[in-house]
């Protein structure tokens, strides 16, 4: 897709092997900084790297988890100062809800909306196999794809103003962490589609330990809420459902069309926010 500008190329060709003994610390700590550079534009990447090692996915949760602090804590602050202006609650609510949203987009460069309406483009032309690839891989926005960002972007704009009305700070740091946790969640039980592209990294690394860690943390995720007093323990059982259904219907439909890419990952991280935040109002 073109509608978001990006200067940073992806995923490289190359794919490193992934060690199966613990890593130094600056071994991690470089994870981590590459994982950041990837899912955001808060640091650049590593100068002369020609190759990502898959392990960078282990810490897809932790970069969600900062870029879900500084999110909510900048939507938090412009409620505040929009409520010395406006005098109203849901005005203020709105109007840090789109600064947000703004935020979201700019910082992530609209990866993973840009892969949320390319799968909508696919899905929603009926196409299947060669066909589906080519679409997928379309950078021009068709119908399906303008009408799903509309959507998920008013969802997600309802979601986030509703928290902040009710002043549920840790649900707004809590649901990008939740998204992009769901991307190992989705790659550990679905197949890649070639070797040299996202999928091929992801399922690399949900090895059967780290699929096991994330689903602890999916777990703990749910539980903090409830011990925060923020939601029930029905409301966040609910919200679990509602993500395994996501995660079923989009692996079903890796499967058919032969295996993950990259837009199946934005599709899920955008969906399973989306997810987070409405069950959770």
């Amino acid at each position: 897709m073109s509608i978001f500008s990006t200067t940073f190329t992806p995923w490289p060709s190359t794919i490193s092997s992934s060690p199966e003994m613990p890593l130094p610390l600056n071994t991690w700590a470089g994870f981590f900084h590459d994982a950041l550079a990837f899912l955001t534009r808060l640091v650049p990447p590593r100068s002369g790297q020609t190759a990502y090692d898959p392990n960078i996915s282990l810490f897809f949760a932790p970069v969600g988890f900062c870029l879900g602090a500084l999110l909510a804590l900048t939507a938090w602050g412009a409620q505040n100062l929009a409520m010395l202006v406006t005098n109203t609650s849901w005005l203020s609510a709105m109007l840090a809800a789109w600064l947000w949203l703004s935020l979201d987009a700019w910082i992530t460069r609209g990866l993973h909306w840009d892969g949320l309406a390319d799968l909508a483009d696919a899905t929603g032309s009926l196409a299947h196999g060669d066909r589906f690839r080519q679409i997928l891989k379309d950078s021009r926005l068709g119908a399906f794809g303008a009408i799903q960002l509309l959507l998920v972007f008013c969802g997600h704009w309802l979601g986030v103003a509703g928290h902040l009305v009710q002043g549920h700070i840790l649900l707004l740091l809590l649901a990008s962490t939740w998204a992009r946790t769901s991307a190992l969640w989705l790659a550990g039980c679905t197949p890649m589609h070639t070797t040299a592209d996202l999928g091929n990294i992801m399922s690399l690394a949900a090895r059967p330990y780290v699929r096991g860690a994330h689903i602890l943390l999916g777990a703990l995720l749910l539980f903090l809420p409830v011990l925060a007093e923020s939601c029930s323990m029905p409301q966040m059982l609910f919200t679990g459902l509602v993500q395994c259904a996501l995660l079923l219907r989009l692996s079903y439909l890796a499967r058919r069309e032969g295996g993950l890419s990259g837009d199946f990952f934005g599709a899920c991280i955008q969906w399973s926010q989306l997810c987070f935040l409405l069950c959770t109002l």
